[in-house]
């Protein structure tokens, strides 16, 4: 039963355990959404997937910023919200729980993309496979934008 997990939950990550209706509300809505129906009907679906990868601070994904510019190799780890595999390569979604983003989700959109750019060439380079799609689901208002 999600109610009476939710309150340890939080805790464990050190948040409000009042906070547990809310949680719990918002993994009810997420289990219903479309992109999670994709992703369980997938053959490979995994949550909080983590990643590492090796790249030179010279390579282009870190353009305009002088402080990894010096051409050595750095380590970038993460984890990912959800990862799956459709028929032909990787879908990434990424969670937010942006207060209000009804108004301005262009600008949130714009914010994160960099972000979910990083993710997919990331999950291509370690995988050796194509990531199809990436995009944000806005668990506020319960929408997914592909980006």
């Amino acid at each position: 039963d999600w109610a009476a997990l939710a309150p340890e939950f939080l805790k464990d990550e050190e948040l409000d355990a009042d906070l547990a209706g809310e949680a719990v509300e918002t993994v009810q809505a997420v289990m219903r959404s479309d992109i999670w129906r994709r992703a369980r009907a997938s053959k490979t679906c995994l949550p909080e997937a983590p990643f590492q990868i090796c790249w030179n601070t010279g390579d282009d994904v870190f353009e305009g910023d002088d402080s990894l510019s010096s051409g050595r190799p750095v380590v970038v780890r993460g984890v990912i919200d959800l990862v799956f595999r459709e028929s032909g390569g990787w879908v990434i979604v990424d969670y937010k729980s942006d207060r209000s983003p009804r108004e301005g989700l262009d600008r949130l959109i714009d914010h994160y993309r960099p972000q979910l750019e990083l993710y997919a060439r990331a999950w291509g380079e370690a995988t050796g496979e194509p990531v199809l799609e990436t995009g944000l689901y806005f668990t506020r208002v319960n929408r997914y934008c592909p980006l």
